[in-house]
């Protein structure tokens, strides 16, 4: 792997998208598992596992799609199952949750799969390729992905590869480790000055050395 590929793609996604969205979904997405958590505890228990994922489903979305409106973002149309993605300059973004399965791709939408697609000239950026020309990423597709228990979920930021492999993605980091990018990198300022001790006499240039 190529680390400067790694640092690119985050270049990029912290261009195109704001920190403050970021967090405003960061805000919006934990109330929406607990309700959908909550809407599941009261149906009968062999219900509350098809309850929790379609209500889980249909509450993300919801929260995306209120953050997208809140910042202004392009976006297509919350509708069912479909895929929900907002638009930002270059990047894509859309949102998945992992089931217990852990990050595998056995349950990828055909419509994110396709969304996908455009993500090859950034594997290609990533990939150590000693003789190839350096990749240009003129598009690609993120995913919000959340993680874990229902009421304590982890969330990442996600570039998968052209194919959707959620198991060897080009980019992946905790939104926590992502929202670092964007605090300003402070110049370190070399304040150390060399002194001379005392009773050692400095030598000009032109002085010349003692004998």
């Amino acid at each position: 792997m190529d680390s400067s590929g790694h640092e690119t793609i985050g270049e990029i996604l912290t261009h195109d998208i704001p920190r403050d969205f970021l967090l405003t979904f960061e805000s919006l997405y934990q109330r929406a598992l607990e309700d959908a958590h909550a809407i599941a505890s009261r149906r009968a228990i062999g219900h509350k596992k098809s309850v929790l994922g379609i209500n889980r489903h249909f509450l993300l979305n919801e929260a995306l799609l209120n953050a997208f409106e809140e910042f202004g973002i392009l976006h297509g149309p919350l509708r069912g199952n479909s895929a929900l993605v907002g638009q930002f300059g270059r990047v894509t973004l859309g949102r998945l949750h992992l089931g217990p399965g852990g990050w595998d791709n056995s349950r990828r939408s055909k419509a994110k799969v396709r969304l996908c697609e455009r993500n090859g000239a950034a594997a290609q950026l990533v990939q150590c390729n000693l003789f190839g020309a350096a990749s240009v990423v003129k598009a690609l597709t993120a995913f919000l992905v959340t993680d874990g228990d229902e009421r304590a979920a982890n969330v990442y930021i996600v570039v998968p590869d052209a194919y959707m492999d959620l198991r060897n993605p080009v980019f992946r980091e905790s939104l926590f480790e992502f929202l670092h990018r964007y605090e300003p990198v402070e110049p370190i300022v070399d304040i150390a000055f060399p002194e001379l001790k005392q009773g050692v006499k400095r030598v000009e240039q032109g002085d010349g050395f003692p004998t």
